[in-house]
């Protein structure tokens, strides 16, 4: 079930180191290192839903985009991923997709 949640320095930091292990221990991505941040708009707004729903940018070497997925914060404080609507069009913090943190 969805909740208000408010994204604070010290939870977007758990975030983003949840969304790097997850994408090191998928096999699917097979990296051994993985770069995040949260996905901003054009007004360094987070994209949220407002309900614990969070968009984050994840690069990875040897992958030619950027990829977007989006965190569920659970009301227990875990985190899940939620692939539905994932895709690899970055947001403003990594220009669209434009700014890596790795060479490919």
């Amino acid at each position: 079930m969805l909740h208000s949640v408010v994204l604070t320095p010290e939870l977007e930091h758990q975030i983003i180191a949840f969304v790097e292990q997850w994408s090191v221990n998928n096999p699917r991505f097979n990296v051994k290192i993985a770069r995040a941040h949260i996905s901003r708009d054009d007004n360094s707004q987070p994209k949220s839903n407002g309900l614990g729903i969070f968009e984050v940018c994840l690069d990875m070497p040897g992958w030619e985009n950027i990829r977007n997925t989006s965190v569920i914060v659970n009301k227990d404080g875990n985190f899940t991923i939620d692939e539905s609507h994932s895709g690899d069009y970055g947001c403003a913090i990594c220009l669209y997709g434009n700014k890596r943190s790795f060479t490919i």
